[in-house]
Formats: structure tokens, C-alpha cells, sequence
């Protein structure tokens, strides 16, 4: 699994302020076959870890810090260079990755290099809506439609992400719902306290939605969960302040998975 920001929900759950459902997909899946006897390994972003870790069955391999680097030229060094190093040091069979972004490019030349497979997985609708990718930079918008195009096999998580992945890159995905785990037991049997929210602030989610829910609804208590999207900070800032203003709403920003 080559998943940059997945080793804080393992271990050392602040280090990174960005981790979503792509990367607790990735976490569930990666324990499900470990504990199937399968060698699991996760690449991931250099939070200050040792080089390699190995934890529980699973191989977690570094490949860079994510502020690491000369602006300009980051991208190749060492971005590019650390990830290909760490896909090496890997040697897996299957490689996969969730989410579109320019690693589903890297990942599949990879692979038709060394005769690997290369799996993607789509984390939203906007993955595969042409215009619509949640990707900041032209280049890497490119690197992800050639991911998609050598990708040895794509999941979607609905029949409407697979319809729209036949239509715009013509491709047939195949249907793997998210999970969850179900052994946990089951939370006890108690009055409702409040009404939760929990995602990445960003605008896609609409949190200002949940907000002015609350304002409508001054009975009942409201608690906000999320971190900040880098890519707007300035929703995240209006949306701490509109609930610093309201009495019946806690905005607790990013917490890790275990809180």
C-alpha cells in the first residue's frame, strides 16, 4: 500500500493533521490480510520514524518528509526518488494505492518496469469526473490520467463511480464497498447526547451545512471533528469562528482515529 499519510493512524497519531477515509480503508484492509497470512507493507511519508518498522505483521517503509526538498525541483528529489526507493525496497506483487493524485502514474510504470500489478483504488466520485479531480496542479492532473489508463485493475466503491469510469476513461471498474470493523463492540445503549460531525474541512464536505444546522436547531448539542484542507485554510478559520459564536457547538478540529 503505498498510502503517504497512513503511518500516523498507526502510530503517532499527530504527526500528520490530513488523514481521511482513503487512509482508514487502507488500514483495515492492509490488518485484514495480514491476518491471512499475506506480508503487508505500507509506504508512507517520513514522520520522523526509523527507515523501516515492522509492527503487529506489518512492514512500514518511509520514503520522504513532505516539506523535504528544494521548491521547484522537490517534486523529482525527493519526492519521486524516495518513493521509487521505497517501492524497490518493497518488492511486492501488487502495489496498491487510493485516491486520485499523481502516484497512480508512478505506481504503474513501476510495475510494467519490474512485472508487478498495480491496483487503484477510487476514494470519490470526483476521481473519475474529468474536470472535477480534487488534484491542485495541472501535472499531476496528466500523471493521473496515465495512472488510470495502465492501471492493471481499478475498485470503485459504487455502481455510479463505475458507470462514470466507463464513460470518461473507459475503463470497467470492479465494486468493493468500503468496511468497517465489526468487532468492535457495540457502543452502550444510551440517550443521545449530541449530534456528530467528523471529515476534513473542506468545501466539498460542505461543513457549513452542519453549521448553520445547529444555529437552527439551539436544542440540541453539536460536536465538529476535522482538520484542515490545505489547499483553503480560510474555511477552516470561519468555520472554528462561527462556532466559537454558537453556545450548543464544540469544533474540536483534527483528532486522531483512537480519540
Amino acid at each position: 500500500f503505498v498510502a503517504p499519510r497512513v503511518y500516523p493512524l498507526f502510530y503517532n497519531g499527530n504527526a500528520l493533521e490530513q488523514i481521511g477515509g482513503a487512509e482508514l480503508q487502507q488500514k483495515l484492509i492492509g490488518e485484514a490480510l495480514t491476518s491471512k497470512n499475506i506480508q503487508v507493507f505500507f509506504i508512507s511519508y517520513d514522520v520522523g520514524q526509523p527507515a523501516i518498522v515492522q509492527k503487529e505483521g506489518i512492514t512500514f517503509i518511509k520514503s520522504f518528509a513532505p516539506s523535504a526538498g528544494v521548491p521547484g525541483v522537490r517534486f523529482f528529489h525527493p519526492c519521486l526518488t524516495g518513493i521509487w526507493r521505497a517501492l524497490g525496497q518493497a518488492d511486492a506483487d501488487v502495489y496498491y494505492c487510493r485516491a486520485a493524485g499523481f502516484l497512480p502514474s508512478i505506481l504503474s510504470f513501476f510495475c510494467r518496469v519490474y512485472g508487478k500489478k498495480f491496483v487503484f483504488a477510487g476514494a470519490s466520485d470526483t476521481d473519475f469526473i474529468p474536470g472535477k479531480h480534487l488534484i491542485p496542479t495541472t501535472r499531476d492532473r496528466i500523471l493521473y490520467r496515465l495512472g488510470i489508463k495502465y492501471a492493471h485493475a481499478i475498485i470503485v466503491q459504487s455502481g455510479r463511480q463505475q458507470a462514470l469510469l466507463k464513460d470518461h476513461f473507459g475503463r470497467e471498474g470492479i465494486i468493493i464497498r468500503n468496511i468497517y470493523n465489526d468487532s468492535l463492540p457495540p457502543p452502550p445503549a444510551i440517550k443521545r447526547r449530541f449530534i456528530l460531525w467528523v471529515s476534513r474541512i473542506r468545501s466539498l464536505k460542505r461543513p457549513m451545512l452542519f453549521v448553520q444546522l445547529a444555529q437552527a436547531l439551539p436544542q440540541e448539542q453539536f460536536v465538529m471533528i476535522g482538520g484542515p484542507d490545505p489547499s483553503d485554510p480560510a474555511l477552516n478559520h470561519t468555520v472554528e469562528e462561527q462556532c466559537a459564536a454558537l453556545p450548543n457547538i464544540k469544533f474540536l478540529g483534527f483528532q486522531p482515529l483512537e480519540e
